[in-house]
């Protein structure tokens, strides 16, 4: 009965075009091994593979965000969740791991005993290289992985390519160009401007008290411009500092953030991983044009560096940047809805499916790595609750009949118990 029903939720998943997947732990060091998604489509074995990785912060793996509005709206988009859910109806495996961050948080004991780091990038790095190794596993061995990096993940997803063979395409979603010294010192300056717009505000108002409290909240901004810009300054010129930016545990991974984002290690990191491929590579780099995170003043660089490295034939390359789309891909103050636009989704499908080629990416004639969109078995809400209920009907005809069997077989034989001849020698004389 239970292989029934799950051959029923299988079924039911596959005419309602639903996404199955399977939790599992993926092994990136000896001594850890990260909860996880695998998302894997039905029928024959996927020959295309995508590894999703976390940008900055604690993420689970589905990178569930919070985000509160101006409005007081509230939404908790799954970027990662999405996006596995859209490619898998395209016959594409996508795996999503929890940050190793997330993880100790979740097992701080386990975590501390262990000794581990969690805010270098280094570890980051490995976590991915551990997650790829894991992916190439579960597809075709003449298959491809690709890596969909967000965010931070996207300054050291070239780094990963450069380590495993089998990488031919990165997606960088919201991804920047420059030094992430620059990216701090814009944010910072930014929440300057806007404090001590309060702060005059207030005071023209007459209004004291607040006033005071927007006073104070600058002053903490201004500090920590300050350090931070204090902190990178000496990073740049001894490599290391005693300065801390903001909180002190965040300092290593500062330290390996900002060596991996001058311009020279980023060229180096992506001519690096074409080579390790021994082809160039496929860049598609995704950002947003009302993208506050990571203004498009920042993103220009990398996208210059892409089409220099295009023209050199080093990369083969694609930029987007979206009109409306913020940091997390949504539409810029629509708050309803998909956590992610569409059209991200149809980017990145795009991207993966229609250009994908086998071999040369010059070479005209090639075939997708991806598998038709799968149709639904049923075209409306009423065909589906007729499915289910000649489902139900044959499993409890099945149930009656296995059930009437058993009693059948269990029930009490009758004992018999043999004559012999002295029953049948009549009455003693």
């Amino acid at each position: 009965i239970a292989a029934m029903l799950r051959s029923i939720v299988f079924l039911l998943a596959l005419s309602l075009g639903l996404a199955l997947e399977t939790k599992v732990d993926v092994p990136v060091s000896d001594t850890l091994s990260l909860p996880g998604y695998l998302t894997l489509p039905s029928g024959a074995t996927p020959l295309l593979g995508v590894v999703l990785i976390h940008g900055a912060g604690t993420f689970d793996a589905d990178l569930t965000m919070d985000l509160q509005f101006a409005n007081g709206s509230v939404a908790h988009p799954m970027f990662f969740r999405d996006i596995a859910n859209y490619l898998e109806k395209s016959g594409v495996a996508v795996l999503r791991y929890t940050k190793r961050s997330q993880w100790c948080l979740d097992n701080w004991e386990t975590c501390q005993s262990k000794q581990m780091t969690i805010s270098s990038l280094t570890d980051f790095e490995n976590d991915a290289v551990g997650a790829v190794k894991f992916l190439q596993q579960k597809i075709d061995p003449q298959g491809q992985i690709a890596l969909l990096a967000y965010d931070q993940g996207a300054d050291f997803a070239p780094r990963v390519a450069s380590r495993v063979v089998g990488v031919r395409n990165l997606i960088l979603v919201g991804g920047m160009g420059t030094p992430v010294r620059k990216l701090v010192e814009t944010q910072l300056s930014s929440m300057v401007a806007e404090e001590t717009a309060q702060v005059d505000y207030y005071t023209a108002q007459g209004l004291t008290e607040e006033a005071e409290m927007a006073t104070r909240s600058l002053e903490h901004v201004k500090g920590t411009l300050a350090n931070c810009s204090k902190m990178f300054a000496d990073i740049e010129v001894a490599g290391s500092s005693s300065q801390s930016c903001q909180a002190p545990e965040m300092q290593q991974e500062w330290l390996t953030w900002a060596q991996a984002t001058t311009d020279k290690a980023r060229y180096e990191a992506l001519l690096s991983a074409t080579r390790k491929q021994q082809k160039a590579l496929r860049v598609l780099a995704l950002n947003g044009a009302s993208d506050w995170s990571v203004p498009t003043a920042l993103v220009a660089p990398l996208h210059e560096l892409l089409l220099r490295m295009q023209a050199a034939g080093q990369l083969a390359v694609e930029t987007i940047v979206a009109d409306l789309l913020d940091h997390n891909m949504m539409i810029s103050d629509a708050h309803e809805g998909p956590s992610i636009a569409p059209q991200v989704l149809d980017f990145i499908e795009d991207f993966l499916c229609i250009d994908v080629a086998l071999g040369d990416i010059t070479n005209p004639t090639h075939r997708s790595l991806c598998t038709a969109p799968k149709t639904p078995l049923f075209d409306s809400g009423l065909e589906v609750a007729a499915f289910i209920m000649a489902l139900l009907g044959i499993l409890i005809s099945i149930s009656a009949v296995a059930l009437t069997l058993v009693v059948c077989f269990r029930r009490p034989k009758a004992t018999f118990t043999p004559l012999t001849a002295q029953d049948f020698s009549g009455p003693a004389e």
